[in-house]
This record gives C-alpha cells, sequence and structure tokens, in this order.
C-alpha cells in the first residue's frame, strides 16, 4: 500500500491535487461515493482511493476477489451516471476527471501518513474489517506496530529488509488483514516503549496454538531489566515436560510481537540469550537500554554461574533479580539449584528459581 501512494505522489504533487481538485469537486465526489451501497462503496474505495489489489480488498471484505470486482464495476459505472447527473451540463472539473478511477485517488492524495486510514473512515468503511499500523521509535530502532480491535496484532523492527511493505505484505500473509498506516498510536504504546513495562497492553495472540500462547504469555511476565531462562518459561507456560524446551525456543523464534513480547529477556539455561526473533545485535541494545549489565552478565555466564545467593537472606536468585543484587561479601554463586539446595539456600520469592530446582531434583 506504501509502495502504491509513493506512485502516485510521484505522478500529482499535493499542489498539483490542489490546482486540480477544487473543495466543491471533491465535495461532489465524495457525495457521489456516500451515496452507493455500502458494499460497493466499500469496495470502490479500498481499491481505487486507498488502491489496494483486488485480493488485498477481499482480505478486507471477507469476501472473493471476483465478488470485489464486479462491486467495483458497478460502483464506478454508478458513480459516472452520478457524476454526470450532477454536472447537469459542462462542469470545470469534469473534463479533466472523465473517469472516476482517475479521480478517486485525489480525494487523499495530499494527505501522508494518515492518507489511507482516513479515506476508509471517510467513505464510512468499518475499521473491524482491517488492521491500522503505526512506525515508533523504540530503543533498537524503528518498530512497526500494528493494531486492531482492540489489541495490538504484530510488530517488526524497522531494517534494510524490513520496510513498511514488507511489514504490510507479512502482516497480513500470517493474520490474512491488511494493515492500513495512520499516525494515531494505540494508548499504552508510548508509555511501554519508555518504561518496558509490558503487562499494561493488550495483544492479539489468538493466532498461534495454545502451547505458544502460553510461552509468549510467560515471557511477557518477565519484568523490565531482568531475563529469565527456558526452564522457567516451560514451568510459567505449565508445558508438558516432553518436548518443552523445543516448544519455548520454537515459540520465542516465532515470536509475532518482538520487543512488546520482549524475548529479549529470554535466554538458554546456560544463560545465553535467546535472540532469534531479532535482527544481529538488537537482543543486547534492549537489553543495555533496560540497564542490565551485559559485561557482568556475559561474566557469569562464562564461569558457568547460573543463581546467586545472599548469604543475609540465604536466598538464592536470578542473577538479574534486584534481590540477588545485594552486597558484593554477601554474594555467593552457584552452578545449579541442587548446589545452592544443598548449601541452605532456599528459592527466592520474588524471581522463583524453581524450574531448575525441579529440573535438577
Amino acid at each position: 500500500m506504501t509502495l502504491a501512494l509513493k506512485r502516485w505522489h510521484a505522478l500529482a504533487s499535493p499542489s498539483a491535487v490542489a490546482g486540480e481538485v477544487g473543495q466543491d469537486a471533491e465535495g461532489q465526489l465524495c457525495a457521489a461515493l456516500a451515496g452507493l451501497p455500502e458494499k460497493i462503496r466499500t469496495a470502490v474505495v479500498l481499491r481505487h482511493v486507498v488502491q489496494l489489489s483486488y485480493a488485498e480488498a477481499a482480505h478486507v471484505q471477507g469476501c472473493p476477489a471476483g465478488s470485489v470486482k464486479a462491486q467495483v464495476s458497478r460502483g464506478l459505472s454508478e458513480l459516472r451516471r452520478r457524476l454526470a447527473a450532477a454536472a447537469d451540463g459542462p462542469r470545470d472539473w469534469l473534463p479533466a476527471f472523465p473517469e472516476p478511477v482517475r479521480a478517486l485517488p485525489l480525494l487523499g492524495a495530499a494527505v501522508r501518513t494518515d492518507f489511507a486510514a482516513q479515506a476508509l473512515e471517510r467513505a464510512g468503511v468499518p475499521s473491524a474489517g482491517y488492521d491500522s499500523y503505526v512506525r515508533e521509535q523504540a530503543a533498537a530502532g524503528g518498530l512497526f506496530v500494528a493494531f486492531g480491535r482492540g489489541a495490538v496484532t504484530g510488530t517488526a523492527l524497522h531494517t534494510h529488509r524490513v520496510t513498511a511493505e514488507v511489514f504490510e505484505a507479512t502482516h497480513r500473509a500470517r493474520t490474512g488483514r491488511s494493515a492500513i498506516r495512520t499516525s494515531l498510536s494505540p494508548a499504552g504504546l508510548h508509555t511501554l516503549l519508555r518504561t518496558g513495562t509490558v503487562r499494561d497492553l493488550r495483544v492479539d495472540l489468538s493466532g498461534l496454538d495454545p502451547h505458544e500462547r502460553a510461552v509468549l504469555e510467560a515471557v511477557r511476565a518477565i519484568p523490565n531489566g531482568q531475563l529469565r531462562p527456558v526452564s522457567w518459561i516451560a514451568r510459567t507456560a505449565r508445558l508438558p515436560a516432553g518436548g518443552a524446551r523445543a516448544t519455548v525456543l520454537g515459540a520465542l523464534a516465532r515470536n509475532p510481537l518482538p520487543v512488546l513480547v520482549p524475548c529479549h529477556r529470554a535466554t538458554h539455561d546456560c544463560g545465553t540469550p535467546c535472540d532469534a526473533a531479532y535482527p544481529c545485535h538488537t537482543g543486547d541494545i534492549l537489553r543495555a537500554a533496560e540497564g542490565m549489565d551485559l559485561p557482568r552478565l556475559d561474566g557469569l555466564t562464562r564461569r558457568g554461574v547460573r543463581f546467586v545467593g545472599s548469604t543475609a537472606t540465604r536466598t538464592y536468585c536470578h542473577p538479574t533479580c534486584p534481590r540477588g543484587e545485594g552486597r558484593p561479601e554477601h554474594q555467593v554463586f552457584f552452578s545449579g539449584a541442587g548446589q545452592a539446595r544443598g548449601a541452605g539456600f532456599a528459592p527466592c520469592p520474588g524471581c522463583t528459581p524453581v524450574a531448575a530446582a525441579r529440573q535438577e531434583a
């Protein structure tokens, strides 16, 4: 869709549009559109104002592409008839636009980011038939965020490979819904990107199987600035013992909501990050932005340290748990839960490192 807009703007600048289509002409064209039956009006707007393909318009309307073609054909014929009747003789603007198919894109050509969304709204197309998306700035760069029906439905980091056009296409392939670019972010998104607190923003994971949903919901429970191993995620997600590790790793790699479902906070049980869902170095950027001490964590992993105990509280924690970051002279390092239990340390009630304890029991 963004590519279609670029093609249009290459042909007609906003100043040219303003010169060719006045408010009277625009008003008559919109009035003619408004008089069409709802399904036909929707098809015409999707195809010739928003400039979706017939297949994309069919996705939005939930009908075969052939039906959309028929609706568009009927709509254009009716628009020609209505515009000719409204002209009641020669009008200055009609010779410039003898075909509605040429005039329709001009309704929103001077609008930038909100072009498609405003065109759909103006034509009365219900928002339930498509998702919207914005591009926001995250710690690791631009982030595309799609949302609809009260929840976030997909995200992707903006890279040289993942452009707006690629994001729109992959979102449609995964969800069956077109994503229309807008400038209005969903409530709570800016707070999430600023604070890293993800639980207050609704996300739609309905397209995943129950185990994958459970894994990603467990990942959303990992606090900002902390890490949790695969075994903890599997236990929190209540996965069956057989194949739990593979299920977790697969769900992380296929995460449809990177950053918002913070898989950069997940690690293998040895402590190395699970960053399959991110481009190279992105996970480290996100972890550093959350205040994690990456050199310290890397050093602990190299030494085989999985848990940090406190002689003051006699508890052991995951290395990023605030309860375990006491005075250095009180810290004791453990390679496993069994070693910690054998030394008389109990699992921390905050970060609950009991998944590993059960695994090693």
